[in-house]
């Protein structure tokens, strides 16, 4: 009788081990998730790139086609027929008898046509990971801005306990449903806004509103030593960024940064503006790009993809008028309206408005930075930083600036001061340091004293 009870014991045990081994295989399969999830977000920016680099092969490779007569493509002495890429084009050219034109790939590797569809797949792939990564790295910042924006006006303007927002604000509307959730605040740093609200608004307006408000029950508002250790934690790793030496290596740097990366990127739109005026003129303007002089021979310039955007690149961007200047008049011809278009566009984008551009940056940029600098060693040597008096105030006396900047309102003593503060106890705060730490919170600079100082206020009280 004994064995039946046995069997009984083992039975849990037995159904609990499967259980145990789905639980082990969740925790296998959400941390390999976890893990690639943030490989897509921390390399985002590279796969970017990769996708830069993969798209500028495959557009390379789509230089290399041609327009021809027949399916077959003649290179280097071989008639060769790329079928996948035999596309026919009904042009409307009076030129070509039957009005059937063929895209074909030129090459002599025989390469090209499954390297293109290899980029392709590849590029399709990337551009996936890349959504991946945008949605890993990208989203959670934008949430965190916006955490951010809600957990400070909370705080510091009381909104939605001492305010409401209006009506007609639906961003206001739509932030206050998020408020009352428990995860609030998720990706902002400050997990305790909440707690700090019901200090600050809880004997005014009574805790257990401003607790239905916030989502909090009880549990959430005991105080902790932790609470307290994490907080000094927090303010002295937050402030470690903000001190930084400034030098002229930075200043070169700066210099280097604002001119090549401007310039940069706008060579590099004009480059992409032009290639997309080539596939329009490539599919549809070929028959304008004649250039040659004797009427029984042609010089078409825009018979495959490369020369047509280097004749671009070379001649329409030189051109004063563009790149109607260079090829035949569209007058009478069926595509006149799209020409004129095609003209006018060409002239106003890349004349008028890239080149001019350019030509501004390089004219521009040091100048700009020069001046700056300037204005800011100016200020720097002439007023002081703290109140913004002139040093013209001060030379009444001898060596006055030096000795004001110096002694009485020296930066340093500043910087030194909220350091203090950070690394102080709240709680062992005067009236004054309370004050200026709820100002440096609110990140706001009223406690300098701008436009004062006590040789001004010894002066106005002697008359």
């Amino acid at each position: 009788m004994m064995e039946p009870k046995w069997r009984a014991k083992s039975h849990p045990q037995k159904s609990e081990e499967p259980e145990n081994q789905q639980s082990a295989l969740w925790g296998i399969i959400s941390t390999h998730n976890k893990s690639m999830l943030n490989y897509f977000a921390r390399n985002y920016y590279n796969m970017r790139v990769l996708a830069l680099f993969v798209t500028f092969a495959i557009n390379f490779i789509l230089l290399f086609y041609k327009v021809a007569s027949s399916p077959t493509a003649h290179v280097e002495g071989k008639e060769t027929t790329p079928p996948s890429r035999q596309e026919s084009y009904s042009a409307g050219d009076e030129d070509e008898e039957d009005g059937t034109v063929y895209f074909v790939l030129e090459e002599s590797s025989g390469y090209m046509e499954s390297s293109l569809h290899f980029l392709a797949v590849v590029h399709t792939i990337i551009s996936f990971f890349c959504i991946i990564g945008y949605y890993c790295l990208k989203v959670p910042l934008v949430i965190f801005k916006r955490e951010k924006e809600v957990a400070r006006k909370l705080e510091f303007d009381g909104l939605y306990v001492t305010k409401q927002p209006p009506e007609e604000d639906i961003k206001g509307q739509w932030d206050r449903l998020v408020v009352h959730t428990p995860s609030f605040p998720s990706n902002y740093w400050d997990k305790f806004v909440k707690r700090k609200v019901m200090d600050k608004y809880g004997e005014l307006y009574g805790c257990e509103k401003i607790s239905n408000l916030l989502g909090l029950d009880q549990a959430a508002l005991d105080c902790s030593s932790e609470r307290k250790g994490r907080k000094r934690l927090r303010k002295n790793t937050a402030w470690s960024h903000v001190f930084s030496s400034v030098d002229m290596k930075y200043q070169l740097w700066k210099t280097g940064v604002v001119f090549t990366d401007n310039l940069v990127l706008t060579v590099g739109l004009l480059a992409v503006v032009v290639y997309l005026y080539t596939v329009l003129a490539f599919n549809f303007f070929r028959k304008f790009y004649n250039k040659s002089e004797d009427e029984d021979t042609q010089d078409m310039k825009c018979n495959d993809m490369f020369t047509c955007y280097m004749f671009h690149m070379y001649v329409g961007v030189r051109a004063g008028g563009g790149i109607g200047d260079e090829i035949e008049d569209p007058a009478g011809d069926e595509f006149e309206v799209e020409r004129i278009v095609f003209d006018i566009t060409f002239f106003f984008f890349v004349i008028v408005i890239l080149l001019a551009i350019i030509q501004g940056l390089i004219i521009d940029a040091f100048g700009e930075l020069r001046d700056q600098q300037e204005q800011v060693k100016e200020d720097m040597e002439t007023k002081c930083f703290i109140c913004g008096i002139g040093n013209e105030y001060f030379d009444k006396v001898p060596h006055g600036f030096e000795t004001h900047t110096l002694q009485e309102h020296n930066l340093a003593n500043y910087l030194f001061f909220l350091m203090y503060l950070i690394n102080k106890d709240e709680t062992e705060y005067t009236g004054q340091e309370s004050y200026v730490w709820k100002m440096y919170q609110e990140r706001s600079w009223e406690f300098f004293p701008v436009g004062d100082c006590f040789r001004k206020q010894y002066e106005d009280q002697l008359g």
